[in-house]
């Protein structure tokens, strides 16, 4: 669950929602899209509608509210949903030509075709986003471990001790004035459900 949220700004500004809500709101779309495959299995029509409308309704608010922090993992997020919802329109003809019967077989062919394109496109996005997200993770570990090496190395002065008992003392600060935010937060959230 905390790689799900691990990017979601964790303070909502005026027009963003906290990380429960966009989780949830998520996951209800998600739910929703596989309830109206499963019912709406013998009419192609109303599921492109259904699916199409919801992976609209999902983009307006991933693109409204922005809950990410990071533009990088917004886009992660944001692409898929564009290229699925014009999947989805795509497929929108297939489901019109199964009533119409207007379409030849080789126009089947080419929109099957445009179709395949744009899997092959939602395919290669994640694959692009998910590599450079392993190379940024990849370059911190480097980062970190080079920062540890440097630090062993180094023989403290008297001047970086007490620099240090500073910092460890001003990081303990924020660790209990954290600790207290999160208190309140939990008592609040315990008044509300109860």
């Amino acid at each position: 669950m905390s790689n799900l949220v691990s990017h979601l700004n964790p303070r909502p500004v005026l027009n963003q929602l906290t990380i429960a809500e966009t989780f949830g709101i998520h996951i209800l779309e998600k739910n929703h899209l596989f309830c109206e495959i499963i019912l709406a299995y013998d009419i192609p029509i109303l599921q492109m509608i259904i699916t199409t409308y919801s992976g609209l309704v999902l983009l307006i608010f991933m693109i409204r509210v922005t809950p990410y922090r990071i533009k990088r993992v917004a886009w992660m997020n944001i692409g898929p949903e564009v290229l699925l919802v014009l999947i989805h329109l795509v497929i929108f003809i297939f489901a019109g030509d199964d009533i119409t019967l207007v379409m030849t077989d080789n126009q089947r062919k080419n929109v099957g075709w445009v179709v395949v394109g744009l899997c092959s496109t939602l395919v290669a996005y994640n694959a692009i986003f998910i590599f450079t997200e392993q190379v940024f993770t990849f370059w911190n570990l480097i980062k970190l471990m080079a920062r540890a090496i440097c630090k062993k190395k180094k023989p403290e002065s008297n001047k970086q001790r007490k620099k240090s008992t500073l910092r460890h003392r001003e990081r303990k600060r924020y660790r209990d004035a954290f600790i207290n935010r999160l208190e309140r937060i939990w008592k609040i959230h315990q008044e509300m459900t109860v």
